[in-house]
């Protein structure tokens, strides 16, 4: 495609200009902020909506300022362009305007959003027709691409570039790699399923988890270390000694239990459970004489408590139906002055329409201001009756609300009296039941108990001194036998520390071994992938002329990260000058125009800078060579001048 003439109009900053390209490369002369760029902009507007960053009319200021900033409104703002392509000519216009519209009986606009209009050869086209038309031609993602020399290093994403590379140029096949004999190791682990970095990502972690694990053995065989010293001990010994203790506490604790099981103090026991038996009968039977007393009542009770509740929601219902019905009431009666206020209102309006033609300023037909008038009584008495029947049903509603007001009143009433008289059955009652179990009953006649219980404890104490000596005998029996309890526990946990600080040896060998694993694996997917970057490089190399992509990057781990910068005699493009960042995007839009078999206008911004432009004379035989427009810095030129070449 080829820029024969362009026409801006009201675009950005320019109020207007025509360029005539016929067809051949130019150079665009201009100070700062004459415009230059705006050019560029104009033709990717005119083709995608947007400018060269990806901005969509409102968003790139493409309305035309006044001396004060301001947007100057109703204006229209479009872009021209006489085009070829393949050898045919047509014409595209873009139109962007507001749109302002009149009030119905006014003569006052009012703003009512944004326009755009679409023109092929001088027919007008929806939004849908000119897009596919231009789709066509130039797809929205090759303008961009083609038609800027710094889009692709400067607009596209890393990872996107990449994959745009290996889509015209062809990926490495991964099977061949992995069948050759350096690699036949690595071959058995990749599927459809599991990548070279899928792998290589797997392994990485695994070798993170087993170094964690690695480090936790030796804290782990320290933390059994400290079991293993046992000072001598034996095994076998202190269990003889664990036996012989608890021989002569057995013996001890039969002796005590003699001097608490006597015969005599056996009898005394069973008689005083006897008499206690007795007293918990008797207490048993009283509470069951109370408890039959107050039954029935207690059913009583809780009817009367329901009834309360009841008479109480009963109450709380017809509070608030009140409370609504008074609401309601308030709101009618706005209503109703509202109402009236508007009769007034529609009443004393009278006619006021135009008698005098508003284009001519001659006064109007006297049929048509009688008809006007007509016209104008027939609405007010419409009105009036409309409002005549909105206040009386408003008046109706009135009557209705009071009425309910005096039902609910009654309700009310009624549901305070159930109320009162509810409350006070329940008082009675509760008093009933209190009066019963407050009534005096018979005591049970302790007298015997404590009798008995005095003889038990004379008999008890008689015995207490020789059971004291016992039982001190056999506290320190049972700490000789703790001691060596103990030391029977110190020598079993000794065994099983020792038995697994062999496991956690074991465990660590095998880790090791694993790590080792990982590495080697991991070593492997590095070499596959360098490998892999190699080929790619002669691949992707083959089809530019001097740029140059570095693909991977050496992290500070000794692994690889996938990128891709462009690379210009050895130098990385951010690093580069602009001349060589020009050229190397000259060189990258060629590849790829011959890739898509489609050559679109180059804007080549601040081409001053750049003194030997890149020749675009490697392009296919069955393509053109693309239009160049150089866009340069000049302070000499105020004004946009144009250099065909």
């Amino acid at each position: 495609m080829r820029i024969n003439e362009i026409e801006l109009t009201n675009f950005k900053g320019v109020r207007a200009l025509t360029l005539n390209f016929s067809g051949r490369d130019a150079k665009i002369y201009g100070d700062n902020a004459t415009g230059k760029t705006t050019i560029m902009d104009a033709f990717i507007w005119l083709l995608t909506g947007k400018d060269h960053l990806g901005r969509s009319d409102l968003n790139f200021n493409i309305k035309t300022l006044d001396e004060r900033g301001q947007t100057i409104p109703m204006l229209d703002h479009s872009v021209r362009a006489s085009l070829e392509h393949n050898g045919e000519t047509f014409e595209l216009i873009r139109n962007f305007h507001e749109v302002w519209q009149k009030k119905t009986g006014t003569n006052i606009q009012t703003f009512n959003g944004h326009k755009t209009e679409y023109t092929i050869n001088g027919v007008p086209k929806s939004e849908k027709e000119y897009t596919a038309f231009v789709e066509k031609i130039a797809p929205m993602e090759l303008v961009y691409l083609l038609t800027m020399s710094g889009y692709f290093n400067e607009q596209i994403k890393a990872e996107e570039r990449r994959k745009m590379l290996l889509d015209i140029c062809g990926d490495v096949d991964d099977g061949s790699i992995l069948a050759l004999p350096e690699f036949a190791e690595l071959a058995p682990y990749i599927t459809r399923m599991v990548s070279v970095p899928d792998l290589k990502k797997a392994n990485v972690a695994q070798k993170a988890k087993i170094n964690d694990d690695i480090k936790s053995i030796p804290v782990a065989i320290n933390v059994h270390t400290q079991y293993l010293s046992v000072d001598g001990l034996n095994a076998d010994t202190e269990q003889m000694a664990i036996d012989s203790l608890q021989a002569e506490i057995n013996a001890v604790d039969a002796s005590i239990s003699g001097i608490d099981n006597g015969e005599t103090l056996a009898n005394l026991r069973k008689e005083l459970a006897t008499l206690e038996a007795e007293q918990i009968q008797f207490t048993a039977k009283q509470n069951e004489e109370r408890s039959k007393a107050t039954s029935d009542l207690q059913g009583e009770l809780s009817n009367a408590g329901f009834d309360v509740k009841l008479a109480e929601t009963k109450i709380k219902s017809a509070q608030r139906q009140l409370n609504n019905l008074h609401i309601e009431i308030a709101d009618l009666a706005i209503d109703r002055e509202n109402a009236l206020s508007a009769y007034r209102q529609l009443n004393a309006q009278s006619y006021a329409g135009d008698t005098v033609c508003p284009t001519c300023g001659q006064p109007l037909p006297a049929d048509k201001v009688s008809e006007a008038i007509a016209q104008f009584n027939e609405q007010k008495s419409k009105s009036l009756e409309k409002n005549i029947q909105r206040g009386k049903k408003i008046a109706s509603d009135l009557d209705e609300k009071r009425k309910a007001v005096g039902a609910a009143t009654q309700e009310l009433s009624e549901a305070e009296a159930e109320l009162q008289q509810a409350e006070q059955k329940k008082a009675t009652i509760s008093k009933q039941i209190d009066d019963i179990m407050v009534a005096p009953r018979s005591v049970f006649d302790t007298s015997k108990i404590d009798a008995k219980r005095a003889e038990i404890d004379s008999l008890i104490r008689s015995g207490a001194q020789t059971k004291n000596e016992l039982t001190s005998r056999r506290r320190e029996l049972a700490s000789q036998r703790s001691e060596h309890e103990q030391n029977l526990s110190r020598l079993r946990n000794a065994e099983n520390a020792a038995r697994e600080i062999d496991k956690l040896k074991a465990r660590e060998k095998e880790l090791a071994w694993a790590f080792e694993e990982c590495e080697k694996i991991i070593a492997l997917c590095d070499d596959f992938t360098n490998y892999k970057v190699k080929m790619l490089d002669e691949k992707i190399s083959g089809a530019f002329r001097f740029a140059r992509f570095k693909l991977t990057e050496q992290l500070v781990n000794g692994g690889l990260r996938e990128v891709c910068e462009t690379l210009v005699n050895g130098v990385p493009y951010s690093a580069a000058n602009n001349a060589a960042r020009i050229n190397v995007g000259l060189d990258i839009i060629e590849t790829f125009s011959a890739h898509y078999g489609e050559t679109l206008p180059i804007f080549i911004d601040n081409a001053e800078s750049i003194t030997q432009i890149y020749p675009m004379d490697c392009h296919r035989a069955d393509m053109d060579k693309p239009q160049v427009i150089q866009l340069v810095v000049d302070g000499q030129h105020k004004n946009i001048t144009m250099e065909v070449i």
